[in-house]
């Protein structure tokens, strides 16, 4: 994990997905792991392989909400308007202490679309 935020940092996405890869091959159960993956692929347009890191998260923690970002915004640059409003209804009943700047972020995504 530590591989893959350095390379992050030097601007190598591409290696930097690899050592996340690796990371997440090694030990799926990190969830932090998990989600910068998963944020890479997205920025990345690896959306497929971004939704399945995400659904494999969230099967191992239903309550990441981290993760449930990541898969909404997944679903959003897919188009997927009405998945993507269920998920943030998932994530409002999990009442994460920061709702409010999830709320804005996902009217924010909401908007570009």
């Amino acid at each position: 994990a530590l591989a893959a935020s350095a390379a992050e940092a030097e601007g190598q996405t591409d290696l930097a997905i690899d050592y996340g890869r690796r990371a997440v091959e090694i030990n799926p159960f990190v969830p932090d792991s998990q989600v910068r993956l998963a944020t890479l692929l997205i920025r990345t347009g690896q959306r497929d392989e971004a939704q399945t890191r995400c659904g494999k998260l969230l099967q191992l923690d239903p309550f990441n909400v981290p993760g449930r970002q990541a898969l909404i915004d997944v679903l959003l640059r897919q188009g997927k308007i009405a998945e993507a409003r269920s998920e943030f209804d998932v994530v409002r009943r999990l009442q994460p202490l920061d709702l409010p700047q999830r709320e804005r972020w996902f009217l924010k995504k909401m908007k570009e679309q």
